[in-house]
């Protein structure tokens, strides 16, 4: 059982990369967008890219972040 979530947290990890390399290009020192969770900091300058990756077709567990 545990081979099927290594699975699918790879997979996810995978699905994030585009989001994640913008968000890095714009100053973000994140590895996951699970790093935005929770942020003491604010982030204003991220919200367009959020936005622009939100329009995208990704996962219902990439988007629930």
């Amino acid at each position: 059982m545990s081979d099927i979530w290594a699975i699918r947290d790879a997979r996810l990890l995978e699905e994030e990369q585009p989001i994640v390399k913008d968000l890095r290009e714009a100053g973000a020192s994140i590895t996951s967008v699970w790093d935005l969770v929770n942020s003491r900091s604010g982030y204003p300058n991220l919200v367009p890219i959020l936005m622009k990756h939100l329009q995208l077709p990704y996962s219902d567990t990439k988007r629930d972040c």
